[in-house]
């Protein structure tokens, strides 16, 4: 592999700039999305707030009223002109009453402030003992000013009222929303006072309004506020956290760049990687369950860095897939298992399973590789096993059944890893024709003490009756071993035998190894 040219490169340091540009913008407009949907929730909780300040006062100032209504009750069989003198002085003590009454039926004949009187009232009168609220326009003062009238029955068809100038209600209805003073309805039998005048109570186009209903008058107090001078206090409040907007996309942009800096220079040691060959093989044991002895190994990729650490799978496999590197890698690396089979003395049968990605089956050189490994363990009838990985989905096309038939041709077995967990399904064991089955680490994990595992159980049931042989990962003590004995699950490993080893070590344990110990059950049969 050659270096990239310096205009490619130039090209995608351009496009890291221009993506991470990108996200800090949608950053910016997220953020400052997010603040105005919060704002605008806090401003609607803050006028709700505030139409319950004014339901609270207005059900207290009633209360008053009421208690009025009571104390003039004994009053009313009093003549009209003595009534209106004994009234007099009671109204006075309540800033808020202009007036109160005695209705007969629906007819008002009697008013503190101009004595007898021949008023029809609207609407129907309220229930014994219960409060009404009308608002009216008051027939007498003239001006359209509105008065509430609070009736409050009594036996004998007559009922109290005391008149309430609206004009004086108007402070119990204002409330500061929005840092400014904003201007409440009082609700009542389907009529709004709104300022100095009867409103309908329907909410103006593009409103956000609010009501609260008093549980103990029939009145509720209704409140709204213009889109135009919402959007107006949410720009001026915006712009405010404009700085905080702009710095939150900044660092949003600077991480997304770092991140894809690190991406490209990942990328970078990875093709450096592949050119020196710095990924080796490692090889850890397959036990046969019944004879315990060693008749194979899976190769697992390690990452070799010069006068580095050795590098697991995990950080750099998935970005091997990712960019498109795999196919690539582990071609090297099963030109390299090649080369270390051929100076080993392998068992009969022996069995040599390496990981590939769904995404390699695409590849037309993936059945010539694996010509390679067959070729090397010919002599001893050995196998080659493809374990399919879970970590990305398979797609069953056209080019991978015709990649597996080849590959089936050629004698290649198939085997599903790491079987129940991420993209492996029910669906490949049809779909592929596989005849290898690996049963998870975290399965074989979940085995206690006579206790039977339901998942591993099902997962062994179903590789029997497909006729797969069953393979075992992560085997770490004897209980676990003498579970999958008992079941008859093919082959183990884990660390109760060895964990992966280079090629030299592998060499000395498989000649440690292969020999059948004493008193040993036969092996299971794999072809």
């Amino acid at each position: 592999m050659t270096p990239l040219p310096i205009p490619i490169l130039a090209t995608r340091h351009r496009r890291d700039w221009l993506i991470a540009l990108a996200a800090g913008f949608c950053t910016v407009l997220l953020t400052a999305w997010l603040f105005g949907h919060r704002l605008q929730r806090d401003v609607q909780q803050q006028a709700r707030e505030s139409a319950q300040l004014s339901q609270e006062a207005i059900d207290r100032l009633l209360d008053d009223v009421n208690a009025t209504l009571r104390q003039v009750e004994p009053l009313i069989a009093l003549p009209c002109q003595e009534l209106r003198a004994r009234l007099g002085p009671v109204v006075a003590h309540n800033p808020y009453v202009r007036a109160v009454g005695v209705v007969h039926g629906q007819h008002l004949h009697c008013l503190s402030t101009f004595g007898r009187v021949a008023i029809d009232l609207p609407g129907a009168a309220p229930q014994l003992q219960q409060v009404e609220l009308q608002l009216n326009k008051d027939p007498l003062a003239g001006a359209g000013l509105i008065n509430l009238d609070v009736r409050r029955q009594l036996p004998g068809g007559v009922s109290m009222l005391a008149s309430l100038d609206m004009r004086l209600l108007q402070p119990f209805l204002r409330r500061v929303v929005l840092n400014k003073l904003q201007e409440y309805g009082l609700v009542i039998d389907g009529q709004m006072f709104l300022r100095d005048r009867l409103a309908p109570t329907q909410p103006a186009v593009d409103a956000l309004s609010v009501s609260v209903a008093s549980a103990r008058y029939p009145f509720g107090v209704f409140g709204q506020t213009e889109q135009a001078e919402l959007w107006e206090y949410l720009l001026r409040e915006e712009q405010l956290k404009l700085p905080l907007f702009l710095l939150a996309g900044a660092l949003a942009g600077i991480v997304t760049y770092l991140a894809l800096r690190r991406w490209r220079s990942l990328n970078g040691r990875l093709e450096q990687a592949l050119r020196n060959q710095e990924f080796l093989p490692y090889y850890q044991p397959l036990i046969d369950s019944r004879s315990g002895r060693c008749v194979g190994a899976e190769v697992l990729m390690r990452w070799q860095p010069p006068g580095g650490a050795l590098i697991p799978p995990d950080r750099f496999i998935p970005q091997l897939e990712e960019n498109g590197q795999i196919a690539a890698a582990t071609t090297l690396l099963m030109r390299q298992v090649a080369a270390d089979l051929a100076g080993l003395s392998l068992p009969p049968d022996f069995h040599l399973s390496i990981n590939i990605s769904p995404c390699q089956l695409t590849d037309p050189a993936l059945a010539a590789d694996c010509r390679l490994l067959q070729d090397a363990v010919a002599a001893n009838q050995g196998q080659i096993v493809l374990e399919l990985t879970e970590r990305v989905a398979l797609e069953s096309t056209g080019v991978t059944q015709e990649t597996l038939q080849r590959l089936r041709d050629q004698g290649v077995k198939i085997a599903i890893d790491d079987f129940g967990t991420g993209h492996s399904s029910l669906a490949y064991l049809t779909e592929l024709k596989v005849d290898y089955l690996k049963i998870d680490r975290r399965f074989v994990s979940t085995i206690r003490d006579d206790v039977p595992s339901a998942v591993l159980d099902a997962i062994i049931a179903l590789g029997r009756q497909l006729n797969l042989v069953t393979v075992a990962e992560g085997v770490e003590n004897e209980r676990q071993l003498a579970y999958l004995r008992t079941r008859r699950v093919s082959l183990l490993q884990g660390y109760l035998y060895a964990r992966p080893m280079d090629y030299p070590a592998f060499g000395r344990y498989l000649a440690d190894h292969t020999e059948q110990p004493a008193q040993s059950e036969p092996a299971f049969s794999y072809h």
